[in-house]
């Protein structure tokens, strides 16, 4: 994650992107990496070649789900808001 926010940071997101699905193959139950992948494909920072919407909000999604209702309040509120600019393009 450190590496993928590092990469994100100087905008290579093709290269964030690697580095986040990679994680999300070894811990795919943590909703922080979901929530970075959908941040990614959804344009958050900046405009890239791997936007796509669909995907954003696929991973958006299974974050909610991950994080839940009673854990990380902050993380959730990322995600929702997150999701509703990926639902309102």
């Amino acid at each position: 994650m450190d590496q993928a926010s590092l990469r994100c940071d100087q905008r290579q997101c093709d290269e964030a992107v690697s580095l986040l699905e990679k994680a999300n193959r070894i811990v795919p139950s943590d909703p922080a990496i979901y929530f970075h992948l959908g941040f990614c494909h959804s344009g958050g920072c900046i405009q890239h070649w791997l936007v796509d919407l669909g995907l954003a909000d696929a991973y958006l999604r299974r974050a909610l789900l991950l994080v839940g209702k009673g854990a990380d309040r902050v993380l959730r509120a990322k995600i929702l808001s997150a999701l509703g600019n990926v639902r309102r393009l």
